[in-house]
């Protein structure tokens, strides 16, 4: 038998499993058989130990049409679907690449860039007459949630497209805020805020702790498991500390937990210590999506820490937020140690269509309690608007080539300068024409930033001309904040 000879894969269980499965396949070529060119998701398959999820279905009918191919003299594998993968593991899948004719041909396999797939098999070379090579391809998932591409093989003027996927498994964190806030409080007592952290993954997260605690902050409680979908309050504390002079303070918390599909977000945690009988703390909605308009509404806290009542006022209502209630009031006394608190509450107006951080000043001044000036405290109203701001460019792409020669590599890009990942389903449809397209993308994902590049080939099976379109739209990620950007792709494909 006569093929390339396969190189080791990274991992020496992989090389292993690589190397029957090619076995495999040569004892399969001397008793006269074809090799079993079925798809994985067409066969029963086991669940993992470790997950309550199936180990199929993470490629559909939906992506077998959305490819295009003219094997003529080979025949390939029509699907590769991995199933679900836990972050961090692998699953080997076999892709096979049958010689039908009786004289050598040369093959080539083109696979998707950014995307979590990989082979240490030689990617173009030769295979006998009747005769098959087995490529085993290696999906390693890191981030929880679909992962769809294709993989492109050619022979001569044939193609064929493989839709691949795999479903990522894992937990994946997030703070439900950008930065956590304690503001002031009093020499010798404690402060406290409370921030949510949510869990986007699709296996629980066991938290065993939280990297960045200090003598100064503590965040409780400090171990917790968060399902899947679902999100905890965590209870940072500014401490009372040892010490007798005002102080401001930071750090950043991160969780500590295993099994997590990216690594552990980080939350900056202030605060001050003041000698002083009043506080004022901020106000802070946390993420919101753009162009919403957050139903919910937050207060800026008076705590008034010593034995009388005060009184405070709003000098000046904000501009970009909506009082609900008094522009004055009182706090009462401290009672059994506990302060006496007054809310001044807020709503925010509608988030513009840009991601960006809307925050807003607002002064309250305090009485005082017995003669003297009274005391202007400045607390701040936030909210974090987030989203992805995308441009796909060019939509018109031309391509020159005959019938069954390949044209030269052209390219659109998605650039994403929002603050969230742009998570992209990509439909092909062809327009006229027979197949000709290598390199259609099932789904892209471009994170805030970043540029992703899809690069196509024109290799049409019929005489020119040929057209296609290929069609965004959102699969995940965060909110695309310009839907009008989801621009269609064209593609032209010609004589030279």
């Amino acid at each position: 038998m006569t093929r390339g000879r396969q190189r080791r894969l990274s991992r020496s269980p992989f090389a292993v499993l690589a190397l029957a499965s090619t076995l495999f396949g040569c004892a399969q070529i001397a008793g006269v058989e074809m090799p079993e060119l079925a798809s994985r998701s067409d066969r029963a398959e086991p669940r993992s130990a470790d997950a309550d999820e199936p180990a199929g279905g993470a490629v559909g009918e939906e992506e077998k049409q959305n490819t295009d191919s003219h094997a003529e003299g080979i025949q390939v594998t029509d699907v590769l679907d991995f199933g679900t993968v836990g972050c961090g593991a692998d699953r080997i899948e076999n892709l096979v690449v049958a010689n039908q004719t009786d004289k050598p041909r040369t093959y080539k396999v083109l696979m998707p860039s950014d995307a979590p797939f990989a082979t240490d098999f030689p990617l173009e070379g030769m295979i006998a007459p009747r005769d098959h090579i087995v490529i085993p391809v290696v999906a390693r998932p890191t981030w929880s949630g679909d992962a769809k591409a294709n993989i492109v093989v050619t022979s001569e003027a044939s193609f064929a497209t493989v839709p691949v996927g795999v479903v990522g498994a894992g937990a994946t964190l997030e703070w439900m805020s950008t930065s956590a806030d304690i503001g002031e409080t009093p020499l010798d007592t404690e402060g406290t805020t409370r921030v949510r952290l949510r869990n986007t993954g699709l296996r629980p997260a066991a938290i065993t702790g939280f990297d960045g605690a200090t003598n100064d902050f503590v965040a409780t409680p400090g171990q917790l498991t968060i399902e899947a979908g679902s999100d905890a309050e965590i209870e940072v504390k500014l401490t009372k500390g040892n010490t007798s002079t005002s102080a401001a303070l930071t750090t950043t918390l991160a969780p500590v937990a295993a099994g997590l599909c990216a690594p552990a977000p980080a939350l900056t945690v202030t605060g001050r210590r003041v000698d002083t009988t009043v506080t004022v703390s901020g106000a802070d909605w946390g993420k919101k999506d753009c162009g919403t308009e957050p139903a919910d509404t937050r207060a800026v806290v008076v705590r008034n820490y010593s034995n009388r009542s005060v009184r405070w006022t709003l000098l000046t209502p904000p501009s970009r937020f909506t009082l609900q209630g008094a522009m004055a009031g009182t706090a009462p006394s401290s009672s059994y140690g506990s302060p006496g608190t007054a809310n001044i509450t807020f709503r925010a107006r509608p988030l513009d269509a840009d991601p960006a951080r809307v925050t807003e000043t607002v002064t309250i001044a305090i009485e005082p309690t017995s003669g003297g000036d009274r005391v202007l405290y400045h607390a701040t109203l936030r909210v974090d608007v987030r989203g992805a701001v995308i441009a796909v460019a060019p939509t018109d792409l031309t391509f020159r080539a005959k019938k069954g020669e390949s044209s030269k590599s052209e390219s659109f890009t998605i650039t994403n300068t929002g603050n969230e990942t742009a998570s992209l389903a990509w439909t092909f449809r062809r327009t006229a024409g027979g197949p000709a397209w290598l390199g259609n993308p099932q789904s892209t994902s471009t994170r805030a930033g970043r540029t992703t590049s899809v690069a196509l080939r024109y290799q049409p099976s019929t005489a020119p001309p040929n057209t296609a379109t290929l069609t965004p739209s959102r699969s995940g990620g965060g909110k695309i904040c310009n839907p009008d950007a989801l621009s269609v792709v064209t593609m032209s494909g010609a004589e030279p």
